[in-house]
C-alpha cells in the first residue's frame, strides 16, 4: 500500500502534465485539381523539294510552302497569329 500511493500520485502528475500540453486543434488535409484549356499549339510541318538546279528547287519549295501555309491558315480560323519560323 505504501508503494501504491506514490505510484498513483506520480501517474496523476504525469497525466496532468501531458494534458496541459495538448491543445485543441483541427487538422485538415485536402487535394485540388484544376483543368484548363491550352492556349498555345505548335504545328510543325516541312516541305521538301529535290531538284538538280538549286534555284529551281528553291522556287518550287517557296511555291509549295506558300500554298501549304495558306491552307493551314484557312483551316485554322481560330488562330490569332500564325507564323513561319525558318528555312533549312
Amino acid at each position: 500500500m505504501k508503494k501504491l500511493i506514490p505510484f498513483l500520485f506520480l501517474a496523476h502528475c504525469v497525466t496532468a502534465a501531458f494534458s496541459q500540453n495538448a491543445r485543441p486543434s483541427i487538422s485538415v488535409v485536402g487535394e485540388a485539381k484544376m483543368s484548363v484549356s491550352p492556349d498555345q499549339v505548335v504545328f510543325t510541318f516541312e516541305v521538301v523539294t529535290a531538284d538538280k538546279d538549286l534555284s529551281a528547287a528553291k522556287r518550287t519549295n517557296d511555291t509549295r510552302s506558300a500554298k501549304t501555309f495558306t491552307v493551314a491558315k484557312s483551316l485554322l480560323l481560330w488562330v490569332r497569329s500564325i507564323s513561319k519560323k525558318r528555312y533549312m
